[in-house]
């Protein structure tokens, strides 16, 4: 994807911190919360992982027990850093929008990976995000949770795309009758769950 270069470039500025991730780090903590709630017991797959900050979370607060971490990225400078520190976790290169299929995992989860605008998109971002959940839920052995910018925000960025959560469920309910969605926990943000 054409949005690499661009967090790259906010990892050479800032280094491995929420800031590389265009996040600030109590919306990243926020987002966090809700994966965690999510994540018991079991194998994690964080597609679009980053730095490797959803597995220092989970460690931190003691609610990521047993099971294995494979965060997967298509930036090769953020699997990078990611390893310097990656403990119990496994990182690797991996672009989610290839054709092969996602590993397997008891949770798949993904956290703002389409939030960016890239006009070099060949498909739209809606497009894209379909795209992702129909992967993610197909691998994940027990569901999937993947957190997105929301059009109810009251301040909206040119530079971001803003989902409508409507339409983002009805692309759920296609997948599984078994759907959240979380809107209460920022105000520009939700997430969707899918269970199996």
């Amino acid at each position: 994807m054409s949005t690499v270069p661009y967090f790259e470039k906010l990892l050479a500025e800032h280094g491995d911190s929420p800031r590389s991730l265009d996040w600030s780090a109590k919306a990243q903590e926020k987002r966090f919360e809700v994966l965690a709630d999510f994540c018991k017991e079991g194998s994690v797959l964080d597609v679009g992982c980053g730095l490797g900050h959803l597995y220092d979370f989970f460690c931190g607060r003691g609610w990521f027990i047993g099971g294995s971490y494979l965060g997967v990225d298509a930036s090769d400078k953020m699997i990078d850093e990611a390893n310097k520190q990656a403990g119990m976790a496994q990182y690797c290169v991996f672009d989610a929008f290839n054709a092969q299929p996602l590993p397997e995992a008891d949770y798949v989860v993904s956290s703002g990976l389409l939030n960016v605008v890239d006009s070099d998109a060949k498909d739209s971002h809606y497009v894209m995000m379909t795209a992702l959940l129909q992967k993610c839920y197909a691998t994940a052995r027990v569901g999937c949770a993947v957190n997105m910018l929301s059009s109810h925000a009251p301040e909206q960025r040119r530079d971001r795309y803003y989902y409508s959560p409507n339409d983002m469920l009805a692309v759920a309910f296609a997948i599984t009758p078994k759907v959240v969605l979380r809107h209460d926990y920022l105000p520009h943000d939700f997430t969707l769950i899918l269970r199996r």
